[in-house]
């Protein structure tokens, strides 16, 4: 992305997903609600996460939706609630909506995959409160703040988790990430396979696509570069959900002894909590001037990838 005599552009790279068929609608207001967002609300930058409700006795219940980026009632918006909502659901191995198990082909895992034996004993058998979020706090932005010009390395969207702590009814970090826990090694899978998933869930392939966005327009912000307005007229309304539903989630596990076969079952329950903060991004100065002439000359040439988005 870069500004050429106050216009912005975008330079796109195809890339090829590998036969996993994936089917997506582009919305155009989402980059003009992303810009909104960024630029002129007073985060500064769009968010969404799901926390437990503050009521102890509705924590089984639901849990309550927050917008940041004045997303709230965009497409932008629903596709950060509905890839979250996914993950948790994907993280559990069970739809929050309908409480039926998630079935899906092949090398799908949820974090029960990933969790021990010793994790059902009498000393672990409680409630865990943890945390998973999508990020692009990892994303590499290359910038070149005179040319106003940023450039993504790699990929642009990552997967966090960390333990949360209930203390007087409100839950605080632990900065923990844990990377013994099944949650963190389930983040890992998650991360790694995010586009087959998105085969089933179109939705992540479209968060895919908004944190490329984000982590430009986040770079092109940190360069100096500011819109003198930012006009949302005519563009898609999306009621967002404020609440989704929680379930418990119970396991049974088989233990055997000499004289005869026991069937224990045992609660073992995950409150989730986190969300999408597409905020953060790794940035790295570079002199871009070849590049930018380069994008340039192909955009004068007609190069359908090289493309005035706002002037």
């Amino acid at each position: 992305m870069f500004v050429e005599k106050g216009k912005l552009y975008v330079a796109i790279e195809e890339k090829k997903l590998s036969n996993t068929e994936i089917k997506s609608t582009r919305y155009p207001e989402d980059i003009a609600v992303l810009i909104r967002g960024i630029f002129t609300s007073p985060d500064h930058c769009i968010w969404q996460t799901i926390d437990p409700p503050p009521n102890e006795s509705d924590m089984d219940k639901y849990g309550l939706v927050y917008y940041g980026g004045m997303v709230e009632d965009t497409h932008v918006g629903m596709v950060m609630f509905e890839a979250d909502r996914v993950m948790k659901c994907l993280s559990g191995g069970y739809e929050n909506r309908t409480g039926e198990p998630i079935n899906i082909r092949g090398s799908y895992k949820s974090e029960w995959n990933y969790m021990s034996e010793i994790a059902f004993d009498d000393q672990y058998s409680k409630e865990e409160w943890h945390r998973y979020w999508f990020t692009t706090k990892d994303t590499i932005v290359q910038y070149d703040p005179d040319l106003k010009l940023v450039k993504i390395i790699g990929n642009p969207l990552s997967v966090k988790t960390e333990r949360m702590e209930m203390i007087n009814g409100k839950l605080e970090s632990t900065f923990d990430p844990d990377y013994d826990s099944c949650s963190y090694k389930w983040t890992k899978h998650f991360e790694s396979n995010l586009l087959s998933y998105a085969k089933y869930y179109p939705v992540l392939y479209e968060l895919d696509e908004l944190s490329r966005w984000t982590s430009l327009l986040n770079a092109l912000y940190e360069t100096g570069f500011i819109f003198d307005e930012i006009l949302l007229n005519n563009f898609t309304y999306v009621s967002t959900p404020i609440k989704t539903p929680i379930i418990q989630i119970i396991k049974e596990r088989t233990t055997e002894n000499t004289t005869q076969t026991q069937i224990e079952t045992r609660t073992r329950q995950i409150s989730l909590t986190g969300g999408v903060g597409l905020e953060q991004i790794t940035l790295q100065k570079a002199d871009l001037s070849e590049l930018k002439e380069q994008w340039i000359t192909q955009y004068k040439e007609g190069n359908l990838k090289v493309a005035c988005i706002c002037d």
